[in-house]
């Protein structure tokens, strides 16, 4: 699974998009037509962790913590480090 997040102006490209399962917008209401791109991030981001937690794919605390470890442990291989 990958989660791409488009620029605040331009968004993803039409190519890209077209190769997505699946595509994702935040409706944002009042002045501003966009959002922070961190920000963004987390909403998606907890969406996905509360829809796997109650899919089923993380039965337990227990494995939650694997998990966390497992990612950490991969972004770390991948030269990504915690701040």
């Amino acid at each position: 699974m990958a989660l791409l997040l488009g620029n605040e102006r331009h968004g993803l490209s039409p190519a890209l998009l077209a190769r997505c399962d699946g595509v994702v917008r935040l409706p944002c209401r009042g002045v501003k037509n966009s959002l922070n791109v961190g920000v963004a991030l987390g909403m998606c981001g907890h969406e996905i962790l509360r829809q796997w937690l109650v899919g089923g794919a993380v039965r337990d605390a227990e494995s939650l913590a694997a998990a966390r470890v497992a990612a950490a442990r991969a972004a770390k291989a991948r030269g990504v480090e915690k701040t």
